[in-house]
This record gives C-alpha cells, structure tokens and sequence, in this order.
C-alpha cells in the first residue's frame, strides 16, 4: 500500500508538471491554443488561466483572490478575463507601468457569476466566481510585459477591497504566470509559433 501511495503521488506530481508551461496547460489553468474560427473564419488565439502574485504577500499566489486569461481574435485588441473567487461585481483593471496608472476597458455591461459544487466522495466545495472581460490594445499590452514594473489591480464595485497583484513575476512552483501566458499570446497573434 505504501508504494500505491507513492506511485500516485509521483503521477499526479508529473500531470501538474505537463500542466505548468505558458504552452500547454490543462484544465483551464495556462495552455494557449491557436485555431481558426469555423463560422468567421477568423484566426483566434486564446488561452486558459494564469497565475499573479499579490502585492500584499510576496509568497502567496492571489488565490483566492484573482486570475486571468487571454484572447486575440483579429484586430488590435487582446481580451483580458478577470476571473474573481467570488461572488463579486468587477468595476476596473487597472496597471501600474513603471509609475503610470492605465486603465483597460470593459467589455460588457456586467461582471457574469458562476457556480458548481464539487464532490470528492467525502467532501463537498462550492466553487464560486465572476467574471468580467477588458479591453487591452495590442500596444499596450506589450508595454506591459516591456515595462521594469508592471502591476495590476482588480477594483470591485461599491467596494474599498481591491486585489492586486505584481504582473511580472514569475511563479516558483511551476503554475503558469498571467504574463507568460499573454507573451505566448501576442507572439501567436503577431505570427509566431
């Protein structure tokens, strides 16, 4: 029975591996995937979740807290998806570039919620989250990801709590980080593989 225990620790242990790069995620966490649309015959490339660390605690991922995710199809601007692990309403994402406050646009009208319960046998987890799509030109996003210091902060409405979180810093333990997955983005959207 110890080797079983060990042998699956060891399996889950390389599936979260496979999982980790900007390239290739699994199960809404990373991976970007880059196709054409069947109907608008338009190339859309877009992504799954990525990681960003708070600014409050240098060692916690901003969990629960907020995630996002990205979406190129055709045009100038790339769709950020605010992910919140809660029932909240989403009002603004804003950035701090090398000092400058920007703002990125809502695409929408409202923050749209989402619920499930997941069972493990003996356990039940209820899974609650909103979302809220933004705006982000293609120039701006690169400057971003160019900047010394990139910061982004999730604003909720009728609310002082705000999350926020360091954009540019890497995770160290292999989840896939919001820039590395925007990067892989904009290098597809510009013709890159």
């Amino acid at each position: 029975m110890r080797y079983k225990s060990a042998s699956i620790g060891f399996m889950v242990s390389l599936a979260l591996v496979g999982c980790a790069s900007a390239t290739s995620g699994c199960a809404g966490w990373g991976g970007v995937t880059d196709e054409i649309d069947d109907f608008t015959k338009v190339r859309v490339v877009q992504s799954g979740k990525g990681f960003v660390y708070c600014t409050a605690n240098e060692a916690l991922l901003c969990s629960p807290g907020f995630y996002l995710s990205f979406k190129w199809a055709g045009g100038e601007d790339v769709i950020a998806t605010v992910t919140y692990s809660d029932y909240v309403s989403i009002e603004q994402l804003e950035w701090n570039v090398d000092g400058e406050i920007l703002q990125s646009i809502s695409v929408g009208t409202s923050t749209e919620l989402d619920g499930q319960v997941l069972s493990t046998g003996r356990s039940v987890t209820v899974v609650r989250e909103s979302t809220q799509r933004f705006a982000i030109p293609r120039a701006m996003a690169r400057r971003l990801l160019e900047a010394k210091s990139t910061l982004v902060r999730v604003r909720l409405a009728n609310s002082v709590v705000s999350k926020a979180g360091d954009f540019l810093r890497p995770t160290v333990s292999g989840q896939p980080s919001a820039s590395e997955i925007l990067r892989e983005v904009l290098k597809r959207a510009d013709g890159g593989a």
